[in-house]
């Protein structure tokens, strides 16, 4: 609740001050949009929310309320739900690892050893899943083990188009 409240405060000390370094009337149009914006995954947070409840078996339901939780800065509730989608669907590896990045992202970016268990978890299902490669590289690299992050990446590269966003993350922590 606390996270929910600083980003509120953070979004209107922003808002206010670009409107009035900027000329706030060439703002309102923006200001308004993202207002829409945020009124809009309230909604479908909401709906999806319902569907849950109504369908408490089905595990894209719940995984879609994770990702609307994680596009509202929410991980703590969107780990919750991707539980629920993991539990769901018997074992998911792609629930698994949206529960694992949900973890991370509460986290303060850390790999805790349950989003790490998690990240095997999904690797032991689909030993091809990029998302949670780069994420068990990123957890050998917070534990020390930078050339054991540095192979993973360096595998990791090869096997994404150069127009995947992944890509470009990997990018940035491969070292020359």
């Amino acid at each position: 609740m606390y996270k929910k409240i600083f980003f509120s405060v953070i979004f209107l000390s922003l808002t206010i001050a670009l409107y009035l370094y900027l000329g706030g009337y060439r703002l309102l149009p923006e200001i308004n949009t993202l207002q829409a914006q945020q009124k809009q995954l309230r909604e479908a947070i909401s709906q999806a929310s319902e569907k849950t409840q109504q369908e408490p078996k089905n595990a894209e339901n719940w995984a879609l309320l994770g990702k609307l939780f994680m596009q509202s800065v929410q991980p703590e509730k969107a780990s919750a739900a991707f539980k629920q989608a993991v539990l769901t669907s018997l074992g998911n590896p792609d629930y698994i690892t949206d529960y694992a990045i949900a973890l991370i992202v509460a986290n303060q970016s850390q790999v805790s050893d349950e989003a790490l268990k998690s990240l095997k978890m999904a690797l032991a299902l689909d030993p091809k899943n990029k998302r949670a490669l780069y994420f068990l590289a990123m957890s050998k690299s917070q534990q020390g083990d930078k050339a054991g992050a540095q192979k993973i990446w360096k595998n990791l590269e090869k096997t994404l188009d150069k127009n995947d966003p992944l890509y470009l993350a990997v990018k940035e922590h491969i070292e020359p």
